[in-house]
């Protein structure tokens, strides 16, 4: 798959952290209307992903993506950085150019039906927890997770600020990702 799929399909993935919560309820609903449209409005993206293994950051991915919200082009760069075996670190950047960029792409993820075991939803944020058996369905990419994922999502002034979650991986490494949004 060539890097600028491959983007394109990262940003739901990772640019995301607002969830189609469709079938949870109506308030959930409204919520995800909420982060779509915010989203939508968003010029920049920039989300932070860490592996760590044992409290040493062993994988981190930063994305960042420039939103022309006229054209709804964006431009995506990554750097990534990955501890080696030998404890050598190797750095590598990316850019490349998406089309077609909408805040439903770039929320991404999704939650519908039985995805979530439990969600509130106050003072403009949501929290929720996913069960590990649903992480796979909530991130739309294989994940083997031995922990429930943790979510949150954060609003001010009316446009989504934030958002982060979390799990462990079946090889007991933490993954974690904060998402921030600029308008």
């Amino acid at each position: 798959m060539n890097f600028k799929k491959l983007a394109a399909i990262s940003l739901c993935a990772l640019g995301a952290a607002a969830f189609g919560l469709s079938a949870c309820g109506d308030e959930v609903s409204e919520y995800l209307d909420k982060m779509v449209s915010s989203a939508d409005r968003a010029t920049t993206v920039v989300a932070q992903v860490t592996l760590t293994d044992g409290g040493v950051t062993v994988y981190t991915l930063e994305r960042r993506i420039e939103v022309d919200v006229a054209t709804r082009t964006a431009s995506v760069s990554d750097s990534k950085t990955v501890l080696s075996e030998n404890f050598e670190t190797v750095t590598t950047s990316t850019t490349v150019s998406v089309e077609n960029v909408t805040g439903k792409t770039i929320v991404g993820l999704k939650l519908s039906g039985g995805l979530t075991a439990s969600y509130e939803i106050a003072d403009g944020a949501l929290s929720c927890t996913v069960p590990k058996d649903k992480i796979t369905e909530a991130l739309s990419r294989q994940v083997s997770a031995s922990s429930d994922m943790t979510l949150s999502v954060g609003f001010e002034n009316g446009n989504m600020t934030k958002a982060e979650y979390s799990y462990v991986n079946s090889s007991s490494r933490t993954v974690s990702v904060t998402v921030t949004y600029g308008y």
